[in-house]
C-alpha cells in the first residue's frame, strides 16, 4: 500500500480520537514554543553577528594595571592616540567618550547625548552614512563638525535632505552638519543624538591629564591577516613603546583586546545559554510525554493491531501508521508552537525592558523560523520513533492467539516507557534548580542594603561647563528647589547613585607617601545637604557643609571602603590626598579628609561598596550636575515643577534626564529579573509535563493490572497495601529522576556561578528543594490511581472481565 494511503488512514484515525490528538498537540506545542522563544533570544543576542561589515574583525581595546588587580579599564588620551600609529595588528582605530550638549535651535533648549569622536571610529565600524560623510581624523581640532543620528535628524530637521552643511547650535559650540547616519545605527548605544569631532589639543596641553585620565573607549579593526594571538603580541610590544614614550605613569598599564561581540554579550551569554538549556529540557520532557502517550495509546489498540496482523498486515506497516499519525500531529504542533513562541516574545518573555544587550535584534526572523521548524521536526521524530520502533518489534498476532495476556505489558511497560518519565523528571528538576538559583540571586539583590534611600529621591541630570557663576548658580538653584511644595531637601551631586554619568575613577596619592595608591576611587563633587537627601550615615568626623567654599581649605569626605584600603590601621581624618583636576590644565589638587561616611552601594547593586572620595562642588567644579530632590510623597510628581524652576533660572539650560532614583535601581534589577522569571516559567512547565508523564504511566499500569488487583483484594489483601504498591511504582520513577536532577541542577549552578551574583550559598538548597518538589508531585500524580485502588470493588471487576 502506498505511503499516501497510509497517510490518509493515519489522518482518519486522528479524527476518530480528537481528545488524544489535542493532548498530543498541546503537549508538544508548549515544549516547542518555549524552546523556540528562548532560542530566538539567544540567536538575536548571542549568535547573530553584530550589524557591521566583517564584525568578527572588530575588537574593543582596554588597558589593565596589574598593580590594581589587572581589571581592564578605559584608556588614557596618550594610549588612545598612540594606537593610531600602531603598524601591525590593527587596520584602523577609533576612540570616543560620552558627552552631552544643550541644543539651542528649538523653542526650548534640550540636552542631546553627544559622543566625542577621535581617530577613525566610523571607518573602523564600516557603516556608511545615509547622507553626507562620516568624521575622520582630519576633522579633529578644526571647525566643529557633527554627524547626526537618524532620529535626531528627523526630529530637528524633519528629514531635510539638504541638512548637510547647515549649522547646529549648541551651548558650547556652533558646529556644521557633515552627515546623517542610517536609522539602524546607534553606536555605542541607542539614544545617541550626534557625534562630534574631538579636539585633542586641550587635553594634550596637560601631560598629567593626558596620561592619567581614563575615559577613552577604543575600537579597532584587525587586519585581515591578523589573529587574536598575533594582535595580543603586537599590543604587548606597543605597550612597551607607550611606556618608553610617556614614562612611569603608563609603565604598569598593558593594552588588551577583546572581540566586540564578546565585549557586548559576554556577561549575559552563560545565563542565556542556561535558559536555553532549561527551555530545551522542557521540550525533551514534552517529547518524552508524547512518546509515552503514543505508546500507551498503542497498548490500548493492541487487540485491533493483533487482528490486523493476523489478517496479514506486517508489524512494519503498523509501526509506519503510528509514525505517520504522530508526525502529522507533530507538524501541527510545530505550527502552533511557532505561533505561541511569537505571542510569548510579544507579550510574555519581556525582552524589551530586560536590559539585555541587543534586545532589539530578538525576533522570529527567517533563521529563527528555520531553526523552529528544525526543533519541531526533531521533537516529532523523537516522539514518534520510540513507539514506532516498539510496535515494529511487537508480535501482536502471536500475543492475541495466546490470549493477549502480555500484549499491553510487552508494549507499554518496557524499559523505554519507564525511562522516559525518569529522564523527564530529571530534566525538570535540573531546570527548576537553575530557576531557583536565578530567583535567589534576584531576591538577594532586591534586599541588599543599599546604604541610602532610593525611593523618595528624584534625579534631574544636567551638564554645565564650570565658570565663574557656578557657585552662585548652584546656590540659587538649591534655594528655589528647596522651596517647592513637596520637597524636603535638595542637593547637588556630580554623579547620581546607580548611574555611570559623571563618575570617572581617578588615581589618588597620599601626601607624604611615594607614588600613587593602588586603587582608582570614584570622585563625586557635592553641594547642599546630600546626606539628608540620600539618608547617608556618618561614621566619624563631619559632613561637607556650606563653609567649604572656594578660597577655604580644600576638604574631602571618604567612605569606609576608601579608609580601609588607603589607611589600614590608621586614622584617615586629617590626612591629605591629591587627585588630578577636572578638565585640562592645572596641577594635582590636595584635599584634607574631614569625615568618614558609612559604605553605600552607589555604583552597583551586585558589588560591594567601592572606594569613594567626595569633595565640595565649589572646590572641584565639574560639568556634570545631578540635582537630587528628596520628596515628601511620590518623587515623580516633582518632575515638572523642578524642570520649570531650572528653566526660569537658566532659559538656555537643557535637561538630559529626569527620573526617580528608584527607576535606576529597577533597571539594574531588570536583567536578573528577566532571567529568573523566564527560567521559572520554563522549569514549572517542564515539572508539570513530567508529572503528567508519571501520572500517565501509573494510570496505565493501574488499568492494565486491575484484574490482578481485584484478585488480591478478593483474597484478603488490604486496599491500603495496593495503594502503597502504586506509590512505590511511582517513586521507582521519581527517586532516580530526583537524584539525577540534583546532579543536573548542581551542574547548572556551577555554570552560572561565574556570571550570577549570590548563588553559591543556595546551590545545594535549590537542587534538593527541586528534587523534593518532584517527589511531592509524583505522590500527587499517583493519588488518583491510589484512590481507585483503595475504593475498587473486586467482584465487579472480576465479573466484568
Amino acid at each position: 500500500m502506498s505511503s499516501l494511503t497510509d497517510l490518509r488512514i493515519a489522518v482518519r484515525r486522528i479524527g476518530r480520537h480528537p481528545g488524544y490528538a489535542l493532548g498530543l498537540v498541546a503537549t508538544l506545542a508548549l515544549g516547542i514554543a518555549v524552546c523556540v522563544a528562548m532560542y530566538s533570544v539567544v540567536h538575536g543576542v548571542v549568535i547573530k553577528g553584530l550589524d557591521y561589515p566583517q564584525p568578527d574583525r572588530l575588537v574593543v581595546l582596554r588597558s589593565a594595571n596589574q598593580a590594581l588587580g589587572g581589571e581592564p579599564d578605559l584608556l588614557s588620551g596618550a594610549e588612545a592616540e598612540s594606537l593610531a600609529g600602531m603598524e601591525r595588528g590593527l587596520e584602523s582605530v577609533g576612540y570616543y567618550f560620552w558627552d552631552g550638549a544643550t541644543y539651542l535651535g528649538g523653542e526650548r533648549p534640550r540636552m542631546v547625548t553627544m559622543i566625542q569622536v577621535g581617530g577613525e571610529l566610523f571607518r573602523t565600524l564600516g557603516v556608511q552614512p545615509q547622507l553626507g560623510r562620516w568624521l575622520t581624523r582630519d576633522d579633529q581640532g578644526g571647525e566643529g563638525r557633527v554627524v547626526l543620528s537618524h532620529p535626531l535628524w528627523m526630529e530637528l530637521y524633519g528629514g531635510d535632505p539638504d541638512v548637510v552643511g547647515k549649522p547646529f547650535r549648541m551651548d558650547s559650540v556652533t558646529a556644521t552638519v557633515v552627515g546623517v547616519m542610517p536609522p539602524d545605527f546607534g553606536y555605542p548605544a541607542r539614544g545617541v543624538g550626534l557625534w562630534i569631532a574631538h579636539d585633542p589639543a586641550p587635553i594634550r596641553a596637560d601631560p598629567a591629564l593626558y596620561q592619567n585620565a581614563r575615559f577613552f573607549n577604543v575600537v579597532g579593526r584587525m587586519r585581515a591577516d591578523a589573529s587574536p594571538e598575533t594582535l595580543a603580541q603586537d599590543l604587548a610590544r606597543h605597550s612597551d613603546v607607550v611606556a618608553e614614550t610617556h614614562g612611569a605613569a603608563l609603565r604598569p598599564w598593558r593594552l588588551q583586546a577583546r572581540s566586540m561581540h564578546e565585549d557586548t554579550v559576554g556577561a549575559v551569554r552563560p545565563v542565556l545559554l542556561a535558559l536555553l538549556a532549561v527551555a530545551g529540557l522542557a521540550l525533551l520532557v514534552a517529547c518524552a510525554n508524547v512518546a509515552n502517550l503514543v505508546v500507551l495509546r498503542g497498548a490500548s489498540r493492541l487487540h485491533e493491531l493483533g487482528v490486523q496482523q493476523a489478517l496479514g498486515a506486517s508489524s512494519g506497516r503498523l509501526a509506519r501508521t503510528v509514525f505517520l499519525e504522530t508526525s502529522v500531529l507533530g507538524a501541527i504542533a510545530t505550527v502552533v508552537g511557532i505561533g505561541l513562541a511569537w505571542l510569548a516574545l510579544q507579550y510574555f518573555i519581556g525582552i524589551g525592558d530586560s536590559g539585555v544587550p541587543r534586545a532589539r535584534e530578538v525576533g522570529l526572523d527567517g533563521n529563527v523560523t528555520l531553526a523552529a521548524i528544525g526543533f519541531g521536526l526533531s521533537a516529532t521524530l523523537l516522539a514518534a520513533a520510540v513507539p514506532a520502533w516498539r510496535l515494529r518489534r511487537l508480535d501482536a498476532a502471536g500475543s492475541l492467539r495466546s490470549g493477549g495476556s502480555r500484549m499491553a505489558g510487552g508494549l507499554a511497560l518496557g524499559r523505554v516507557s519507564r525511562y522516559l518519565p525518569i529522564a523527564a523528571g530529571a530534566f525538570s528538576v535540573g531546570g527548576l534548580a537553575a530557576a531557583l538559583l536565578l530567583a535567589a540571586s534576584v531576591w538577594r539583590l532586591e534586599r541588599v542594603p543599599l546604604g541610602f534611600d532610593a525611593d523618595p529621591t528624584l534625579v534631574m541630570q544636567i551638564f554645565r561647563q564650570p565658570d565663574a557663576q557656578t557657585a552662585s548658580f548652584n546656590r540659587e538653584l538649591l534655594e528655589r528647589l528647596s522651596a517647592l511644595p513637596g520637597v524636603e531637601q535638595a542637593a547637588l551631586m556630580s554623579s547620581a547613585p546607580l548611574s555611570g554619568i559623571g563618575a570617572i575613577p581617578v588615581d589618588v596619592a597620599v601626601v607624604g607617601r611615594e607614588g600613587r595608591e593602588n586603587l582608582r576611587p570614584r570622585v563625586r563633587a557635592v553641594d547642599g545637604p546630600i546626606a539628608e537627601v540620600l539618608g547617608l550615615r556618618l561614621q566619624r568626623g563631619r559632613w561637607l557643609d556650606g563653609n567649604d567654599r572656594e578660597g577655604a581649605e580644600p576638604v574631602a569626605l571618604v567612605n569606609a571602603a576608601f579608609a580601609e584600603r588607603v589607611f589600614p590601621g590608621q586614622d584617615p581624618i586629617g590626612q591629605v590626598v591629591s587627585i588630578p583636576p577636572f578638565g585640562a590644565g592645572g596641577d594635582r589638587r590636595e584635599f584634607r579628609i574631614v569625615g568618614i561616611m558609612a559604605d553605600a552601594r552607589l555604583s552597583s547593586l551586585a558589588r560591594p561598596a567601592e572606594p569613594e572620595l567626595w569633595v565640595p562642588f565649589t572646590q572641584y567644579p565639574v560639568n556634570s550636575i545631578a540635582v537630587m530632590l528628596r520628596a515628601q510623597g511620590d518623587p515623580a510628581a516633582l518632575t515638572r515643577p523642578a524642570e520649570s524652576v531650572l528653566f526660569e533660572l537658566r532659559p538656555d539650560q537643557g535637561i538630559y534626564m529626569t527620573q526617580a532614583l528608584a527607576a535606576a535601581r529597577d533597571r539594574q534589577l531588570a536583567t536578573p529579573r528577566f532571567f529568573a522569571r523566564n527560567a521559572g516559567a520554563f522549569a514549572v512547565l517542564a515539572l508539570l509535563l513530567a508529572a503528567i508523564g508519571v501520572h500517565s504511566v501509573v494510570a496505565f499500569q493501574m488499568t492494565q493490572r486491575r484484574r490482578e488487583f481485584a484478585l488480591r483484594l478478593a483474597l484478603g489483601s488490604a486496599p491500603t497495601r495496593l495503594a502503597a504498591r502504586i506509590l512505590r511504582y511511582g517513586y521507582a520513577m521519581g527517586v532516580p529522576a530526583a537524584l539525577l536532577g540534583v546532579g543536573l541542577g548542581l551542574a547548572f549552578g556551577q555554570a552560572l556561578r561565574s556570571s550570577v551574583v549570590g548563588i553559591s550559598e543556595a546551590l545545594w538548597l535549590a537542587a534538593t528543594s527541586s528534587a523534593a518538589l518532584l517527589l511531592a508531585i509524583v505522590a500527587i500524580a499517583c493519588a488518583r490511581s491510589m484512590l481507585f485502588a483503595a475504593r475498587v470493588d473486586p467482584m465487579q471487576i472480576l465479573r466484568s472481565d
